[in-house]
């Protein structure tokens, strides 16, 4: 899943919230959550504007 937090920081993280990070632009996260999804057609959600992502839920 790729987002934004609250404060407006791109966000990637897997949905069990076992791996993520915070990155400074959307390029970076999408960049890792390919990498981290073995590059599997479809794995990357993006959360609708209305969502605010965070690492810790």
């Amino acid at each position: 899943m790729v987002g934004r937090d609250g404060e407006g920081h791109w966000i990637a993280r897997d949905e069990e919230g076992l791996t993520g990070g915070v990155f400074a632009d959307r390029s970076s996260a999408v960049r890792f959550a390919t990498m981290e999804s073995g590059r599997q057609a479809g794995a990357i959600r993006f959360a609708p504007a209305s969502v605010r992502l965070s690492l810790f839920n």
